[in-house]
C-alpha cells in the first residue's frame, strides 16, 4: 500500500508539473499574441490615416485584409503547438498510468499467491490416479498449454500440488498438506535470509519418530 500511495503521489506531481509548464507556455504564447495583434493594430490605424489622407481606400482595404490573414497564420500556429503539447502530455501520463497499472498487478499477483489457501481434498483426489491428475493440471492452467504439459509431467506430483494450493503465509497448511498425503516429514531450513521447508531424510524422520515415541 505504501508504495502503491508513493506511486500515485510521484504520478500527480508529474501531472501538476506537466500542467505547469503548459500553462507557461500558453501564456507566453498569449503574450505573443497579444504583441502582435497590437503590433497590427498599430500598423492598421497608422495605415488608414495615410490611406485616408491620400484617398487610397483600394489599398487600405489590401492592408486590412493581410492583417487578418497574418493573425489567422498566428493563431492556427498557436493552436498546432498547443495540441502538440496536449497530446505529447497525454503519451506521458498514459504511459504513466499504465506503469502503475502493472506494477498494482504484480503486486496484487504476489499478494494472492502468498496468501493462498488452497483445499488438501483438491490433492487427494487429484492424486488418485492418472487422470485424476491431468484432470487437475487441466483445469489448473486453463490459459497456459506449456504450464499444463509441465504440470502433467512433473515427477513430484504431491509436493507440486501441495506447494500450487497453499502460499508461503500458509507454510503450516503446506506442512500439513505434504505430511499428510506424501508420506513426508518436513523441517524447516533457513536459506538466504528466509524459511524454507524441505523433506526430512529416512535417518532423520526414523530419530523423530524415536524421539516422539520415548518424549524427548
Amino acid at each position: 500500500m505504501g508504495i502503491e500511495k508513493l506511486l500515485e503521489k510521484e504520478e500527480l506531481q508529474r501531472e501538476r508539473d506537466m500542467e505547469l509548464e503548459l500553462d507557461r507556455d500558453l501564456s507566453k504564447e498569449k503574450r505573443k499574441q497579444e504583441c502582435i495583434d497590437k503590433a497590427i493594430h498599430e500598423r492598421e490605424l497608422e495605415n488608414q490615416y495615410n490611406l485616408r489622407a491620400k484617398g487610397e481606400n483600394e489599398e487600405l482595404n489590401k492592408i486590412k485584409e493581410q492583417a487578418r490573414q497574418q493573425v489567422n497564420i498566428r493563431r492556427n500556429e498557436l493552436k498546432d503547438k498547443l495540441a502538440r503539447y496536449r497530446k505529447r502530455a497525454m503519451q506521458r501520463m498514459q504511459a504513466k498510468k499504465e506503469e502503475i497499472s502493472s506494477v498494482r498487478i504484480e503486486i496484487a499477483d504476489h499478494l494472492a499467491n502468498a496468501y493462498k489457501s488452497g483445499d488438501i481434498e483438491i490433492c487427494r483426489k487429484a492424486l488418485k490416479t492418472d487422470q485424476e491428475w491431468a484432470s487437475y493440471c487441466t483445469s489448473k492452467f486453463t490459459t497456459s498449454f506449456d504450464d499444463k504439459q509441465n504440470c502433467e509431467n512433473e515427477d513430484e506430483r504431491c509436493e507440486f500440488c501441495c506447494d500450487g494450493e497453499f502460499g508461503e503465509v500458509n507454510i503450516d497448511k503446506k506442512q500439513k498438506c505434504i505430511e499428510e498425503l506424501c508420506n513426508k516429514k518436513i523441517h524447516p531450513v533457513k536459506s538466504n535470509g528466509r524459511w524454507v521447508w524441505t523433506a526430512l531424510s529416512e535417518e532423520k524422520a526414523n530419530q523423530m519418530r524415536q524421539r516422539e515415541r520415548i518424549g524427548v
